[in-house]
């Protein structure tokens, strides 16, 4: 049961991480406040960051007013509203995005991470297996669908070989040790 929450920490806390670079990276020309140097990925925003989170999709909403199709816009929202753990909002942007570019495999994993938070992990699953199918470079994807597998599923086989190919792409995760022990725990490592 421990080692459960703490897979369930480690995928939080990736997933966070995650979520916030994207939001960062891919963030359209409206410019948010700077944060302080002091990252506070794995836990839930701060009161003054989620004030400039919100301020930020503010001005987003307001360029999607004039832009309903504006993909990065699109994805800019659903990314705010995934770091303020809102998923439901988060889902609403990011479908809305694949509509538009229904090939875009980063915006499917955020989007399955969304659905499993919001309690769906057949989703997420089938979102994370269409991602791969779209970049099979793409190691996050790999690395969700063993968390959703292994901690939902209760399949520690499907997740050790999805961990394996996640490792296989990303052989300096902060997380290898931990995938590691995971992938020898499974039965028939």
């Amino acid at each position: 049961m421990r080692r459960d929450y703490t897979i369930l920490a480690v995928f939080l806390g990736i997933t966070i991480i995650s979520g916030a670079l994207i939001f960062v990276i891919q963030r359209s020309g409206t410019e948010m406040p700077e944060q302080s140097g002091n990252s506070q990925a794995e836990q839930a925003p701060s009161r003054p960051e989620t004030g400039k989170i919100r301020e930020h999709i503010g001005h987003l909403e307001e360029q999607l007013k004039k832009d309903p199709n504006n993909h990065d816009v699109l994805i800019d929202l659903g990314n705010g509203y995934y770091d303020l753990s809102e998923p439901s909002k988060a889902i609403e942007y990011y479908e809305r995005a694949l509509q538009i570019r229904p090939n875009n495999a980063g915006v499917m994993v955020d989007l399955g991470a969304m659905y499993r938070q919001n309690g769906d992990a057949d989703k997420a699953i089938e979102l994370f297996n269409k991602a791969i199918q779209v970049d099979p470079q793409l190691p996050q994807a790999y690395f969700n669908l063993g968390m959703v597998l292994r901690s939902e599923k209760n399949d520690a086989i499907g997740a050790a070989k999805a961990w394996k190919k996640y490792l296989e792409l990303d052989p300096n995760s902060q997380a290898r040790e931990f995938l590691q022990e995971q992938i020898e725990q499974a039965p028939g490592s």
